[in-house]
C-alpha cells in the first residue's frame, strides 16, 4: 500500500469519502460497531432478571450498560424480547459525575436519527432522552435520595 504522500489528488478524496461513509455508518447504527470483551458479552447474554456488575475500575461498567440501554432503548437486544413504550431509568453517584460518562457514552450508543426530544436540567446535563418509539431514558442522581426511587413501575 502506498503512502499517503504517493496518492493523487483524487485518491485522496476518494479515501476521505470512505471515511466518511464510515462515520456516517457508526452514527447510524452505533451498536453494530461497538465492540464487548467476554465478560461484557457474557453478562449481555445472561437471562437473569436483574445482573449486576462487580468488576473493577476502567473495565467496561459503564459502557456495558450504555450499550445495553440502547439495545432496549430501540428494541433490538439480540437475547430479549423488547416492547415499546417503557421507562428507563439511568442512575449515576452525581448529575454532574452523569454529564461526563453515562450521558456520554450513552449518546454514543444511540442512534441520532431515533431521538425525538432532550430534555436538560441545566446546561448540558440531561433529564431525559424522548426516543421516536415512545421510551423515555430518564436520568436519576444517587443525590437526590431514596425517595426519588419509590413507587414508579419501571
Amino acid at each position: 500500500m502506498s503512502s499517503s504522500k504517493q496518492l493523487s489528488r483524487q485518491e485522496k478524496i476518494e479515501r476521505l469519502k470512505l471515511l466518511d461513509e464510515k462515520e456516517r455508518r457508526k452514527r447510524s447504527d452505533p451498536l453494530k460497531y461497538a465492540k464487548r470483551h467476554p465478560k461484557q458479552i457474557e453478562a449481555h447474554m445472561a437471562k437473569a432478571a436483574i445482573r449486576a456488575l462487580f468488576w473493577g475500575n476502567r473495565v467496561g461498567k459503564t459502557e456495558w450498560g450504555a450499550e445495553e440501554v440502547a439495545e432496549y432503548a430501540t428494541e433490538h437486544h439480540q437475547y430479549r424480547e423488547v416492547i415499546a413504550p417503557f421507562d428507563i431509568w439511568a442512575v449515576c453517584p452525581s448529575f454532574e459525575a452523569q454529564e461526563g460518562t453515562t450521558q456520554k457514552k450513552l449518546l454514543t450508543y444511540l442512534p441520532e436519527d431515533a431521538i425525538a426530544h432532550i430534555d436538560y436540567i441545566r446546561g448540558r446535563i440531561i433529564r431525559k432522552i424522548t426516543l421516536k418509539n415512545g421510551v423515555n431514558i430518564i436520568f436519576k442522581s444517587y443525590e437526590q435520595g431514596r425517595e426519588k426511587f419509590q413507587g414508579a413501575g419501571v
